[in-house]
């Protein structure tokens, strides 16, 4: 039995994109039916898993199979109201939380991809209460870049991969012209790799 060369290469890229990264909170999904207003909100157990976890930051995704087709990528970043939630240990784990509507708007990103609808929102844990958060995401902003270049994430080599931990590096960095020359620089690599 030979290993695929393609999931070992797989392998190799997720452990350098992860060495990248720090670890700070929590993420998971909130699979549904249908949407519905306030589907990525958290639940009375998530404020309570915050709670026991400690860890700064949590970010929910909620989603919906809703099409019969393959849609590509798509993300939008969304404003909307801002929350601050309050486990309240009267109430059910799956029940909405205690929340009270902050003065102040946030950021989100909304997506299709395939035959599902997702919202993605972050909540900053204070040690008492889950809070929403703007969530402006470099790597949503990477994979929209490839998506708008027709790039085919899954399709790409090892050596496509290590320019694309660099974009998401300068875009992370960004805001000055050395950060977006070396951005278009890899970006422009990536592409010229793939015609060939």
């Amino acid at each position: 039995m030979q290993p695929d060369q393609k999931i070992n290469e797989a392998i190799q890229s997720a452990k350098c994109l992860f060495s990248t990264s720090k670890w700070i909170g929590t993420y998971h999904s909130h699979p549904h039916d249908e949407y519905f207003e306030h589907w990525a909100d958290p639940s009375n157990a998530d404020v309570e898993f915050a709670q026991y976890l400690k860890l700064p930051y949590m970010v929910i995704i909620a989603l919906t199979r809703n099409g019969k087709e393959n849609k590509p990528l798509s993300l939008d970043f969304s404003v909307g109201p801002a929350g601050e939630y309050f486990y309240n240990k009267n109430k059910h784990p799956q029940d909405y939380p205690d929340a009270k509507l902050l003065n102040e708007e946030v950021n989100f990103i909304q997506g299709e991809f395939q035959k599902y609808f997702f919202t993605i929102r972050a909540y900053h844990f204070n040690g008492n209460s889950l809070r929403d958060v703007d969530l402006f995401s470099t790597e949503a902003e990477l994979l929209q870049m490839l998506s708008e270049e027709n790039i085919n994430v899954s399709a790409l080599t090892t050596a496509q991969t290590y320019h694309l931990r660099k974009i998401e590096y300068n875009l992370r960095n960004g805001g000055s012209k050395r950060s977006e020359y070396n951005t278009e620089y890899h970006l422009n690599r990536i592409k010229k790799m793939l015609e060939k």
